[in-house]
């Protein structure tokens, strides 16, 4: 198991008070830098035992002091973090992108750098500043002494808090993987850690620091020893002091220059990366990073731009995928619609076959339909020259495997020839030269196939799968629209049928010889004597058949308001006239019934042959009013 695994399993045992062990645990490791600084303060400033003993117990008291200030601050500090770490381990469940989860992951980004600010406070006024009076007034240190635990306690300072930053920052690893939102812009807005350049500035100028620190006073201890004490020059020792400040100044000057020079070779490309994924973002695939260095970053920035690269073809490709598809969507609408707003099957076909070629782009398209024995697919449209010519010698094919669209019709399955050349059952038609791929999609009807839609291209491999469902989408609603066009034209045939049954029934029933008075002619008023009169003709019309005629004479032109108004009247005269003439109708027949039913009873009563028929030539003499009726009754004689 290594180091990631065991803090990893270590957070999930105690939840929030894993950032407080972190803590405390540096801490410990602060305390033994202490005692190596006390060391070295001691090799310069050779405190005698009383004031070393003292010293130490004072350093301490100050040190345990400032750790439990840290302590404090970073329990008050992390309380939102530390809460939800705990309610995780707890396998709880929180609502993602709400404020809590923000904060704590400001919280936890930022404790690295809260708490090295926080240190710094603390390791000047808690821990330097005290122990400094505390020499000076309480320990009777010389100037040269407070001197070097001034440095010592720079050095400290400085190397501690540099190491207590770091480590902080890789142990919180684990914190910060659990606390991390689930939303990008969480992410982006709620990190608030050392950027790149400030840890390298801070890393590199802490080393100077360091170095200085740690060998400036050693060195300068070891030239007053034999310079000042020894010789007793007190302008050496003077020259010296200025030429070590001087130096030390130097140093870090050069080291600062360094440090800047180096931090914007890495933060400016870097930076660069950042501004150029932030524009990639937004949508921008045109964004593409400066090529500024020959490092590793500048291999990143090229194995970066080609990515975008690649992600703006893909892009590309896919904006033409929709695009294709959006057109093939807007054309199978387009057929959908001529589908259902022409009844007429033949037209229907002809307009089918040419959207397809001009919608999709296709060298040709046919349309097959199964003839009344099934055995052949008759041509109904093409298109182009080869179309026309086809259709004029009646181009039909055998429904059997030799032709994709009898095998497309067999197996109700889409057939395809990605390349003509290779498919053995397509048939090879000498008018489409030009041919590289074809398609024979079935007509389907539920599990019923009608006929076949052929679709020929000029391009190798021009359909592919989502072609072949869009095509076939497209034929089944070919086949609906046909088999509707089919069922209305049935409909209406059976409509017109009865519409004329209608008509001659209408006709004989309202025939002049069908009334025994003859032509009726009603008429009112006195008759025009042709000045200055208008007659207005206007049909009795009863369900679009002319049973009779009004002719309205009147000293004025009828108005369009008139003319409707008699139309009405006329319209609802021609329903009464039918019903009235229905009722009689009506009347007679049960007329008739009555009679038969009464002479049939009175027939029926009679026993006796000759009974029988003076019972029948009776009735129906009254019934038909006839002056004179006979029966005769007259069997042949076998010849």
């Amino acid at each position: 198991m290594n180091l990631d695994q065991y803090l990893e399993r270590l957070l999930k045992r105690i939840g929030g008070s894993y950032i407080l062990l972190v803590v405390i645990a540096l801490q410990f490791v602060a305390i033994a830098g202490i005692a190596i600084t006390t060391y070295l303060v001691q090799i310069n400033a050779e405190f005698k035992f009383d004031q070393l003993v003292s010293g130490i117990l004072f350093s301490s008291a100050l040190l345990i002091l400032g750790g439990t200030i840290l302590f404090g601050y970073a329990h008050i500090s992390t309380r939102t973090a530390r809460s939800r770490l705990s309610a995780r381990a707890d396998e709880k469940r929180f609502l993602s992108g709400d404020e809590k989860e923000l904060r704590a992951w400001k919280e936890i980004t930022s404790m690295a750098w809260r708490y090295g600010f926080a240190s710094i406070i603390v390791a000047v006024f808690v821990e330097i500043l005290p122990l400094l009076l505390f020499l000076n007034y309480f320990n009777s240190a010389s100037q040269d002494q407070l001197l070097y635990a001034l440095f010592g306690g720079g050095l400290a300072s400085i190397s501690i808090i540099s190491f207590t930053v770091l480590a902080l920052d890789a142990l919180l690893l684990p914190a910060r993987k659990k606390l991390i939102p689930s939303e990008f812009e969480a992410q982006l807005s709620g990190a608030a850690g050392f950027n790149i350049r400030t840890k390298f500035q801070v890393i590199v100028l802490g080393l100077i620091l360091f170095a200085i620190l740690l060998i400036g006073p050693i060195g300068y201890h070891q030239t007053v020893t034999v310079l000042y004490r020894e010789i007793g020059s007190t302008d050496v020792f003077i020259a010296l002091q200025r030429q070590t400040i001087i130096v030390s100044i130097i140093a870090l000057s050069l080291g600062f220059a360094l440090v800047y020079l180096l931090v914007n070779a890495i933060s400016l490309p870097v930076n660069a990366l950042i501004k150029t994924f932030a524009g990639v973002e937004k949508g921008d695939l045109s964004q593409r990073v400066e090529i500024t260095a020959t490092d590793e970053i500048g291999e990143l920035s090229i194995y970066f731009n080609r990515m975008i690269s690649r992600l703006a073809e893909l892009q590309k490709d896919l904006e033409n995928q929709v695009e294709q598809r959006t057109s093939h969507l807007k054309a199978i609408n387009e057929v959908g619609r001529v589908a259902a707003s022409i009844l007429e099957p033949d037209e229907l076909i002809a307009r089918v076959v040419n959207l397809i070629t001009d919608e999709f782009g296709y060298y040709y398209s046919a349309l097959f339909i199964i003839d009344q024995e099934g055995r052949y697919a008759d041509l109904r449209d093409a298109t182009g020259e080869a179309g026309k010519v086809l259709r004029q010698s009646k181009h039909r094919l055998e429904i059997n495997e030799k032709s994709m669209v009898g095998r497309a019709i067999i197996t109700k399955q889409a057939q395809v020839a990605q390349d003509v050349g290779e498919k053995s059952i397509r048939f090879n038609n000498p008018l489409l030269p030009y041919t590289r791929s074809e398609i024979a999609l079935p007509l389907m009807i539920a599990d019923q196939v009608m006929g076949a839609l052929d679709v020929q291209s000029t391009q190798e491999a021009a359909f592919g799968e989502q072609d072949i469902d869009t095509l076939q989408n497209m034929a089944n609603q070919v086949a609906v629209a046909l088999e509707n066009a089919r069922l209305f034209q049935e409909a209406r045939q059976s409509i017109q049928e009865l519409q004329n049954i209608q008509k001659n029934y209408l006709r004989h029933s309202w025939n002049v010889s069908n009334f025994p008075e003859g032509e009726i002619v009603l008429a009112i008023g006195d008759e025009p004597d042709g000045t200055g009169s208008h007659i207005n003709s206007f049909p009795i019309a009863l369900r679009d058949e002319a049973i009779g005629e009004i002719n309205i004479t009147s000293t004025h032109e009828l108005s369009p308001e008139e003319n409707n108004w008699i139309q009405a009247i006329i319209t609802q005269a021609a329903l009464a006239l039918e019903n009235a003439r229905l009722l009689e109708e009506s009347q007679n027949l049960a007329m008739r019934e009555r009679y038969v039913t009464e002479i049939t009873n009175k027939i029926w009563s009679a026993n006796t042959v000759d009974g029988i028929l003076q019972v029948s030539l009776r009735e129906l003499g009254q019934v038909l009013d006839a002056s004179e009726a006979t029966i005769e009754l007259k069997i042949d004689e076998e010849k």
